[in-house]
């Protein structure tokens, strides 16, 4: 089923009121994670988790064993940008082209080995058209979410750039996981992301994958997701994720490939 173009909405985040977790950074140096004064970093991020109001709702329990994939949608498993100019002579959109290459088949494969959640930059009503609408909460689907979350669990970092003006970018903090839920931690715990910024609290358990534009040349052979499949699937055997260097990814399984 399509869903009309007319009730079809932007989903460009309004981050205006996300609180804010630092005072002033430089986010060229977290990435790099040597941050200037790490405990005052930290406390006043448990401060801001403890202070904003996070509705989750489980949609499957936790698994003994598994490790967790925080999972980001748009431009990282789909693109839904210009949805309503594709919705053709009876105003109906396809969302089932605006998935990725594979998205199913990555799904499947990381479920073997992680919990699910899906951490969104959008509203939880565009969420759940999203998820919905591309049948990726159907019944018989070989894999399943733990939860969701919204733009509204995001924070804010301020950066100050080399002119001294200070820039405000949204990040998505694992530790607001990890609060709720304590056999997730730093040491069990990915984000795939297509933005580095979303994961800047937590750099060394992000994944970097590029954007996935379906308008672009090329998008309908996209095979990057299959490829993130198999680097989860290696880093499922790892005890600590953050010992890889997660910006080589593909030299690491090139390396496994000679290996076998």
């Amino acid at each position: 089923m399509g869903t009309a173009a007319a009730d079809y909405l932007s989903n460009d985040p309004d981050l205006t009121d996300l609180p804010d977790v630092l005072d002033d950074m430089n986010l060229g140096s977290m990435m790099g994670n040597q941050l200037g004064n790490a405990s005052e970093t930290y406390s006043k991020l448990q401060q801001a988790i403890a202070n904003t109001p996070v509705k989750m709702q489980l949609m499957n329990a936790p698994r003994e064993g598994k490790k967790l994939l925080v999972l980001d949608l748009d431009h990282t498993i789909l693109d839904f940008k210009n949805a309503t100019q594709e919705g053709g002579g009876q105003g109906f959109v396809d969302f089932n082209k605006m998935k990725r290459p594979g998205a199913d088949a990555f799904l499947t494969s990381v479920y073997q080995h992680y919990d699910i959640v899906i951490w969104s930059q959008t509203s939880l009503r565009w969420l759940d058209i999203k998820l919905n609408e591309l049948g990726f909460l159907r019944p018989d689907r070989p894999y399943k979410f733990l939860f969701v979350l919204t733009k509204e669990c995001m924070f804010r970092v301020k950066q100050r750039n080399s002119r001294g003006k200070i820039k405000k970018k949204a990040c998505k903090p694992l530790q607001l996981i990890w609060t709720k839920f304590s056999q997730y931690h730093s040491k069990n715990s990915v984000h795939l992301d297509d933005l580095a910024t979303n994961f800047c609290l937590n750099p060394r358990n992000g994944l970097k994958c590029s954007g996935f534009y379906r308008t672009k040349p090329n998008a309908a052979s996209d095979c990057e997701l299959l490829l993130w499949a198999k680097y989860l699937e290696l880093l499922a055997t790892d005890e600590d994720v953050r010992v890889r260097d997660h910006t080589d990814w593909m030299k690491t399984l090139q390396n496994e490939a000679t290996k076998e």
